[in-house]
């Protein structure tokens, strides 16, 4: 049965934040998305209208909940809450701030966030750990991924709301965080309708990460990507990546980047 998902203002205030874990600290409460920001302060400001507050969250949301590609306690409610709140039309205006016109949306990043999440528990995650760690790694058996992947159709009730939403920044990040959450068993038949919006709109996206994610995605779903310029820059990055991966592997460090890295990739 797929799960539905909550009210967010129901979640937020039921939630047990302080039993939760953070990167920043052992429980969600005062301080675990820094000094003086609680998890639930921290969510809350999503809706608030402050700007410094709002920025200030998004600063820190990645080290709290996904540091180092790590899952928390706090990190699937903190995701579900998101995702209640796209696709709550209750919600909407107060995520369309009048101080965010010329930036990037406050909805689109609220799905880059759902996509983040979505890819560290994607198959194509636990089937890079699985080449560098073997055949004895158990990603898929950790309480916390199961988790999560158990929310994954709820999560994209979130994304779904913003398929075909009026601004594009909006509507591509929708599609692209689509991506990793369709590998959900539940999901998968939807595919078949993702397909034409990712080669005729994400592949082609003035987004460099949105054009490459896109031709990532139709590979993985066995879908023909060489009639497009995104398919050779895919091919270019990757040669780029194997390189820098083998200068730090030949440097005795890990074959692995990202913002625990001494030092980042040239691209």
């Amino acid at each position: 049965m797929i799960k539905e998902l909550p009210d967010p203002r129901v979640l937020l205030a039921e939630t047990d934040w302080n039993a939760l874990d953070t990167c920043y600290g052992g429980s969600g409460g005062d301080g675990s998305f820094g000094p003086g920001l609680s998890t639930q302060a921290a969510l809350a400001a999503f809706t608030s209208g402050d700007k410094d507050a709002i920025t200030r969250v998004f600063n820190r949301i990645g080290d709290a909940l996904l540091h180092q590609n790590t899952l928390y306690g706090a990190t699937c409610p903190a995701t579900l809450y998101v995702a209640a709140l796209l696709a709550d039309a209750r919600s909407r205006e107060a995520l369309i701030p009048a101080w965010e016109a010329g930036l990037r949306p406050l909805r689109a990043k609220l799905l880059d966030w759902l996509a983040a999440v979505a890819h560290i528990v994607s198959d194509s995650w636990e089937e890079e750990w699985k080449e560098i760690i073997g055949d004895d790694y158990f990603w898929g058996s950790s309480s916390r991924v199961r988790e999560i992947r158990s929310w994954r159709p709820a999560f994209f009730q979130g994304v779904s709301a913003c398929l075909a939403d009026p601004d594009s920044a909006v509507r591509e990040a929708a599609h692209a965080a689509a991506i990793p959450l369709l590998d959900a068993p539940e999901l998968l038949h939807l595919r078949t309708e993702l397909i034409p919006v990712l080669r005729h709109e994400l592949a082609v996206s003035r987004d460099y990460s949105h054009r490459l994610g896109a031709i990532v995605g139709l590979q993985a779903w066995g879908e023909d990507t060489t009639g497009f310029a995104a398919h050779a820059e895919l091919i270019e990055f990757e040669q780029r990546e194997k390189e820098w991966e083998e200068k730090r592997a030949a440097q005795g460090m890990r074959a692995l980047h990202g913002p625990w890295a001494d030092d980042e990739p040239p691209f």
